[in-house]
């Protein structure tokens, strides 16, 4: 059954809400104007608005920044005020506040009453008497610096009342207000500053920690959506949508619409739609629905039999013409162009390849053909941060002039070519499943259903399939997950109380469900398989429940294009507060199967089974904790469990083995390796399940471990680099630290219990406090697991008795550093020559005394003027394998004493 007539709601709710914005600004702005403390929500969140105990430069609840700050409190009819002075027209003259924005802010209007005389402004509008306005994320950095704020452009008589109304950016976790005089010459004065919430969100945000109390003890599972939803079946209205009944709704988007009526009234209503294709257009299904405009009774969208209603963003093409011997091509007018990856505003450079910024797909009786670029090397360019980029042409440019394109004979069976300058698909079907024969689909949709700013929702029994989804936004990081920008097939943001059941997503162009602040919300046997990039994606997460969910074989476009992680997996999730995955199957996914990224408290992972992907089959990065994982299978993946900068997580009853590495740390010294706890596990090597890897060099110099078919499946900082002979990447230790610290940090704080340990190939299985190999005695004695086991639970036939290091202990070097492999390390004298003071006399030997008497100590590790000829263009630092590779090389007349003044 299809449905080729398709039709978009009658109104843009995105526009309604810039309108409905501007009105509640116009609102907010003259309740300011005269109401001397206007505000909707509650009490100002401002401290000493009004500069009461001020005495001079001392001002109770603000910060002067120092005396070069000229700030006098005041008073006058009883009433006190600051004073601000600037006698610099280029200087910054402020004092400031940062205050906390309650977790549900939406809206803030910020008034101050200011007044100057004797103001004279710079050029620019904004360079003179200001309360300028600074958002903060929960890590303190700036997220917004400049923007409308309370401003004063002229010298006034009195006291003139200025208030601004500002959206909270997402994120946001503070605000700095900053009165004073920006490179505006005079004098200003300040009274009544206050910020009031005049809207708040449907969610509340997570509140993050990096160094939680440890706990090692179970979380709490999280609930999800509300029992009351969940049971919900008071509906006022049913509707039925039906294509081929006269007597049911055409549409899901006519559906919609008459749900979205009901809902102002107070009225519930369920929506069944009959089994059947449903091929819709961008935006036809995007429910934009704040409660305060819509009203809070429950809408619900269901199959009337689960699975057999289709969602499609693709439609039938069926006007090929064959140009040539089994080349066949049809008009396209789409002109998508190459997709602004979402890192592009980022210093990081992401490198992909050009493939995967696009998005046009076809499949022919439902197989996927692969896209192949009509450009040859060198005719793209990458355009970067600062650089000229085509409309619509973000990250790739293709040069003008710079030849011919491949030729459309060229194509293999089964690709196809986009060819915009023709407005062309030029496609070369396998033998036997020509465009005569069989059905063709071409993706033309970008994404699909979203629910944004609502609540109370319920969603049964869909297949969302097909649609041409984007790597990211064309604003940057910002504004990730804006469903006006680019979304996704399946859409869910700023939500609350929501639940999904039964639910597939398959065969889209990239990531195919995006989950993004959302609260009491539970997804349940949600199958997101298939898709060319991320199978689920998102974060901020409070009280949300996933459970009977697989994501399996994403990421086939971002492999086309060797783009394996930055945010591809089978599921990537960050910021989760109280919340629970359980039964989760992330298997054979062509990049990580599993990945917590930034912050999660109170999280627990039960019964995660990850097989089979590329790179890791867990990946825990960035979280304070606690994070349990219980349960768990991660088998026969390029590494099993990846734990970065993670801190309080507990590993418990689960099963690593087969893994290229079986557990790997990663130390980049933004959250401590602190408080973990591994009980009543299996942790082995087999030489029989896992993909062997084997390392080489890449055209680019970099190392990496690939297997037989050239796929990375251990990232190049994580395999060992071999110190000895016979350690090397076909003999990974059971777990493998990258970075001295965090591998003591870990140890030290490690509570271990029960574990059992195998390895058929290595005696030395484990690395000590110094990373160096011991074997499993000396493990035992060092992680005080006095009930751990050396068993061989997998029949390997394969023995590390066999292996020549076996016969006799590992002979240890001493203290001495070996030049480019160790860490130096400095010895500094038992005090300190002065308290806080360290003064290195370079590039002597000798400690030397100057004329005051100060010890200057020797610089016993000078490089007697080396340099070194290359630094690494990843980080642009200096590494222990930059100086293995590019050794120092002397400076001419490099003892010279004016080399080191």
């Amino acid at each position: 059954m299809y449905l080729f007539e398709n039709r978009k709601l009658e109104f843009d709710h995105a526009t309604l809400h810039s309108r409905i914005f501007k009105m509640l600004e116009c609102l907010a702005i003259l309740l300011a104007l005269v109401l001397p403390a206007a505000h909707a929500l509650g009490d100002t969140l401002v401290e000493n608005p009004d500069f009461s105990g001020a005495e001079g430069s001392s001002i109770p609840g603000w910060q002067v920044p120092g005396d070069w700050i000229q700030a006098e409190a005041r008073q006058e009819n009883g009433e006190r005020f600051v004073r601000i002075r600037n006698t610099n027209p280029q200087g910054v003259h402020n004092i400031y506040q940062v205050i906390d924005l309650p977790p549900r802010a939406r809206t803030l209007l910020i008034v101050a009453d200011m007044r100057s005389d004797n103001i004279k402004p710079a050029d620019e509008p904004w360079e003179t008497g200001r309360v300028n306005l600074q958002f903060l994320d929960e890590d303190g950095g700036d997220m917004e610096v400049y923007g409308a704020a309370p401003t004063l452009t002229e010298p006034t008589d009195g006291w003139r009342r200025v208030p601004v109304v500002r959206e909270v950016p997402e994120g946001a976790r503070r605000l700095r207000l900053q009165p004073g005089i920006w490179r505006g010459v005079g004098e200003v004065d300040f009274k009544h500053i206050r910020v009031d919430v005049t809207e708040e969100s449907i969610v509340r945000r997570p509140q993050f920690r990096e160094h939680a109390k440890p706990m090692l003890d179970p979380v709490k599972p999280a609930t999800g959506a509300s029992e009351w939803l969940e049971n919900f079946t008071e509906f006022n209205h049913f509707l039925r949508v039906d294509p081929n009944d006269a007597q049911a709704l055409p549409t899901i988007g006519q559906a919609i619409r008459e749900a979205l009526k009901n809902r102002v009234n107070g009225e519930a209503t369920r929506i069944v739609v009959a089994s059947g294709v449903y091929r819709v257009e961008s935006e036809e299904l995007i429910i934009m629905d704040q409660p305060d405009r819509h009203g809070r009774a429950v809408i619900a969208i269901e199959a009337e039999t689960p699975g057999e209603v289709i969602i499609k963003g693709s439609e039938l093409f069926t006007e090929w013409r064959e140009l040539e011997d089994g080349i066949y091509v049809h008009h396209w007018d789409k002109a998508w162009g190459f997709n602004r990856h979402w890192w592009v505003g980022l210093d990081t450079v992401v490198e992909i390849d050009p493939v995967v910024h696009r998005r046009e797909n076809i499949w022919i009786d439902g197989e996927r053909q692969r896209q192949v670029l009509l450009e040859r090397d060198g005719q793209l360019v990458r355009s970067r941060r600062g650089e000229p980029v085509e409309t619509d042409s973000n990250s790739w440019m293709v040069l003008p002039d710079s030849g011919p394109r491949r030729p459309y004979s060229e194509l293999e069976p089964g690709t196809f070519y986009v060819d915009e300058e023709a407005s062309l698909l030029v496609l070369r079907p396998k033998p036997g499943a020509g465009p005569t024969q069989s059905e063709v689909e071409v993706s033309t949709a970008t994404y699909g259903l979203a629910l944004v700013k609502t609540e109370n929702f319920i969603l049964r029994g869909l297949t969302i399939e097909h649609f041409a989804s984007t790597l990211g936004l064309r604003d940057g990081v910002r504004t990730l997950w804006d469903v006006n920008q680019n979304g996704t097939p399946l859409t869910l943001r700023e939500s609350a109380n929501v639940l999904l059941e039964d639910i597939i997503l398959k065969e889209n162009n990239l990531q195919a469900l995006t989950v993004s602040t959302l609260n009491d919300v539970t997804l349940r046997r949600v199958n997101s398989s298939d898709n060319g990039g991320t199978g689920i994606g998102g974060g901020s997460l409070i009280n949300v429940l996933f459970e009977d969910v697989v994501a399996n074989r994403n990421n086939w476009r971002g492999d086309w294009g060797r783009f394996h992680d930055w945010h591809q997996a089978g599921i990537k999730l960050t910021g989760l507060e109280g919340s629970t995955l359980r039964n989760i199957t992330t298997n054979d996914n062509r990049a990580h199967g599993f990945w917590f990224d930034i912050h999660a408290n109170e999280t627990l992972i039960d019964t995660l089974v990850s097989k089979g992907n590329l790179r890791a089959g867990a990946y825990i990065e960035m979280l304070g904790g606690p994070v349990q994982m219980v349960n768990s299978t991660l088998e026969d993946n390029g590494m099993g469990l990846l734990l970065s900068a993670t801190a309080n997580f507990t590993l418990e009853n689960s099963r690593i083995v087969g893994n290229g590495t079986q557990i790997s740390m990663r130390d980049d010294n933004r959250i401590h390796a602190v408080n973990f706890a591994f009980r009543n596990n299996l942790i082995a090597s087999s030489t029989t399940l896992r993909d062997p890897v084997h390392e080489y060099r890449r055209e680019d110099g970099r190392r990496v471990a690939a297997n037989a078919s050239g796929d990375e499946r251990i990232m190049f900082y994580q395999y060992w680099v071999a110190d000895f002979d016979g350690f090397g990447v076909e003999a990974q230790p059971l777990i493998m630290p990258r970075g001295a610290t965090a591998w003591k940090m870990f140890l030290e704080t490690l509570t271990a219990e029960g574990n059992t340990w195998y390895h058929p190939s290595l005696r030395h299985a484990f690395l000590d406090t110094d990373r160096w190999p011991v074997d499993f005695d000396a493990w035992k004695e060092l992680t005080g697991d006095k009930t751990a086991r050396w068993e061989n639970p997998l029949d390997e036939t394969e023995d590390w008795r066999q292996r020549t290091d076996a016969v006799s202990d590992l002979e240890k070097p001493g203290s001495e550093a070996r030049s480019g492999v160790d860490d130096y390390t400095v010895t500094a004298l038992p005090e300190w020559p002065e308290p806080g003071i360290l003064r290195i006399n370079c590039g002597a030997e000798q400690p030397y005394t100057d004329g005051q008497g100060r010890l200057w100590l020797a610089d016993r590790w000078n490089a007697n003027g080396g340099q070194f000829t290359a630094v690494s263009e990843r980080d642009l630092k200096i590494t222990r394998n930059t100086i293995n590779e590019n050794p120092p090389v002397a400076i001419a007349e490099s003892n010279l004493a004016t080399l080191y003044a």
